[in-house]
């Protein structure tokens, strides 16, 4: 698959770039807890990014919520919430 790029370290179109089932880590900071997040069909660019970037479609359609609304887009009286949360648990992933 052919992907444009959204790093600094990537310009222009980034050819042949494998499509994977992949985890990544999140590290809370303040309990100190880490998640291991397994994401399929996630294309892969190794050490070339430095950040996961999550689909937050892809999260939809596996039964997630995921609170993305921009932040400019935001209505002024409700608080940004930029989580993952999965329903019927307690659990959400800032």
């Amino acid at each position: 698959m052919n992907v444009s790029s959204f790093s600094s370290k990537l310009h222009g179109v980034v050819a042949d770039v494998p499509i994977v089932k992949a985890a990544t880590t999140y590290d809370d900071p303040l309990p100190g807890d880490t998640y291991i997040l397994i994401i399929g069909q996630a294309i892969f660019l190794g050490k070339d990014v430095d950040n996961t970037l999550l689909c937050p479609n892809q999260l939809r359609c596996n039964g997630l919520i995921a609170d993305d609304c921009p932040v400019h887009l935001a209505p002024k009286d409700k608080p940004l919430l930029h989580l993952i949360i999965v329903p019927d648990s307690n659990f959400q992933l800032p």
